[in-house]
């Protein structure tokens, strides 16, 4: 969604186009999906991943620390977005909407337009 300048993209996932889960409980492999995907959203309303001003992770985890997740998918996101410095918000959820998948995430972007 888009409106002035403003572009929300709903939570992004790995999911192939038949609903099957891509890279089952791969972190890295998935946030490199996710990542993708919150690209070539924004790349239609003419935005890249340095527009984004507010991007949130939800990890799946049953472990008390997902510290180490969080920091695989943190390791990724620098190598694909390496001047993307938004203001991030990690959270943990038992399950996402499928098994195996162990990331999710959405942002808020603005453009000058």
């Amino acid at each position: 969604v888009s409106t002035s300048g403003e572009i929300w993209i709903g939570g992004q996932i790995a999911q192939d186009e038949a609903g099957e889960v891509i890279a089952p409980g791969d972190i890295c492999e998935q946030s490199r999906i996710v990542i993708q995907r919150l690209e070539d959203a924004l790349a239609l309303s003419g935005a890249t991943l340095d527009d984004i001003v507010k991007l949130n992770l939800i990890f799946a985890s049953d472990k008390d620390d997902i510290s180490e997740i969080f920091h695989a998918a943190m390791a990724v996101w620098a190598e694909m977005a390496p001047n993307s410095r938004p203001a991030m918000t990690p959270f943990q959820a038992y399950e996402l909407s499928q098994p195996g998948l162990v990331i999710q995430a959405d942002c808020i972007a603005m453009t000058s337009t």
